[in-house]
């Protein structure tokens, strides 16, 4: 006999992610109007470095 974990999706305001497509899609399936995605600073900070980087 299998036995399945169902979980209700927590109410959230803000959700911190990687901005990978895999994680928006996800988000948006699980948290469709509730949760306001945040990139990470980390990805933020590499993105911007690099576009300064092809401009100069």
């Amino acid at each position: 006999m299998t036995r399945v974990l169902l979980l209700k999706p927590l109410i959230l305001s803000g959700v911190m992610m990687d901005l990978t497509k895999a994680y928006h899609a996800f988000i948006r399936t699980v948290y469709p109007k509730n949760a306001i995605r945040i990139a990470d600073r980390f990805h933020v900070n590499h993105y911007v470095t690099e576009a300064f980087q092809k401009n100069t």
